[in-house]
């Protein structure tokens, strides 16, 4: 069976937001390091983002370390 299931870019559902998010929560199994580059955090630079590590490559978890303290962030790793 296939279906067609609707989809939208991150850009085109902030900008149908009355304001960006303050908080984001990313949970995409093993994903998460490019959902967070996708979110642009140094540009939109919500004050709290949430996103598991555990499946992460460690490459992908330090670079996604770096891409948050470069943007200004305090890291809690919890687990």
């Amino acid at each position: 069976v296939t279906e067609v299931v609707p989809t939208v870019t991150f850009d085109d559902l902030v900008a149908e937001l009355p304001a960006a998010p303050d908080v984001v929560v990313i949970d995409t199994e093993g994903f998460d390091y490019e959902v967070v580059k996708l979110l642009n955090v140094p540009r939109r630079k919500p004050r709290l983002v949430m996103y598991e590590h555990k499946h992460l490559a460690a490459a992908d978890q330090n670079a996604s370390v770096e891409l948050f303290i470069s943007a200004g962030y305090q890291l809690a790793v919890l687990g």
